[in-house]
């Protein structure tokens, strides 16, 4: 189960004390997160380096010729990838690019034209985070609902505190309290929890992988949810050979757009529009 979240909150306070140390040691365990691991990018690694500045070439190219959208490795996270060009790259910060492109394609990734008011995005399954935190960097008036399982949620939020250590966060705790209290930057929300993410609004509800690998009760219940708050725009990025059962439930909610970025890309991404009535 997901445990006791609750219980998981009241110990969070050394999330928020967490010093440079603690955050770099961080990104060199993440291998059941994200998985890299330190002996990928071991330093002399030219093969990777030369797979790495392959892709994010073929990125940018893919990107109209600009890396506007590609927020390098943050240098507080561990030192984690190689350095091109001046940035810490590593497999998560391209395959964030590529999914920032697809966003793009997609024509969900900025504000319509005379939006007003502050974003909500809700990132399903965040992982390290690295979504958010590359979101977060490019559009800084958005409020982030970061949803997970309770342990991943202290890892993911360790990260983005340091990244952002001036954000206003909120960490679920209970039945009675609001889940996204009104203009915070970050709200941490166990998976458990996913009803009682209401905010007035959310302009997006983004998954990066994560969908394949849930019960399928659970992928059914956010996707549920999303479609009940009348979120506009639901994209989700799964690997390209993935079981088509992970996205029978979100296609009865949302009209699919399948999105190519890059023609031999491992990633299969998706771009939902809210649909009114069931498929």
């Amino acid at each position: 189960g997901f445990g006791d979240w609750q219980h998981a909150a009241e110990d969070v306070d050394y999330v928020l004390d967490a010093g440079p140390l603690v955050i770099a040691r961080l990104s060199r365990h993440a291998r059941p997160v994200n998985g890299m691991t330190p002996a990928d990018y071991r330093a002399g690694n030219e093969e990777v380096r030369r797979d790495l500045g392959a892709r994010r070439a073929a990125l940018i190219v893919a990107a109209g010729g600009s890396d506007e959208l590609l927020v390098a490795e943050p240098r507080s996270f561990g030192g984690l990838g190689v350095e091109i060009e001046g940035d810490l790259c590593n497999a998560a910060t391209l395959a964030t690019f590529e999914t920032m492109i697809a966003l793009e394609r997609g024509a969900v990734l900025r504000p319509p034209t005379g939006e007003q008011g502050r974003r909500v995005l809700w990132e399903i399954g965040a992982g390290a985070g690295e979504f958010t935190h590359a979101f977060k960097t490019l559009f800084p008036d958005t409020t982030c609902i970061v949803s997970d399982l309770p342990e991943l949620l202290l890892f993911s939020a360790t990260r983005l505190i340091a990244a952002f250590p001036e954000a206003e966060c909120a960490f679920y705790a209970g039945a009675d309290q609001d889940a996204v209290p009104p203009g915070v930057d970050f709200a941490f929300v166990p998976l458990s929890a996913t009803d009682r993410i209401r905010p007035d609004r959310i302009d997006l509800a983004v998954n990066t992988g994560s969908f394949e690998r849930m019960p399928e009760a659970e992928v059914e219940r956010c996707v549920e949810h999303a479609h009940a708050q009348e979120c506009p725009y639901l994209y989700t990025r799964g690997s390209a050979e993935g079981s088509a059962a992970a996205f029978e439930t979100f296609e009865r909610r949302y009209w699919p757009h399948p999105i190519e970025v890059l023609p031999s890309s491992e990633h299969r991404h998706l771009v939902g529009w809210w649909s009114r009535a069931p498929r």
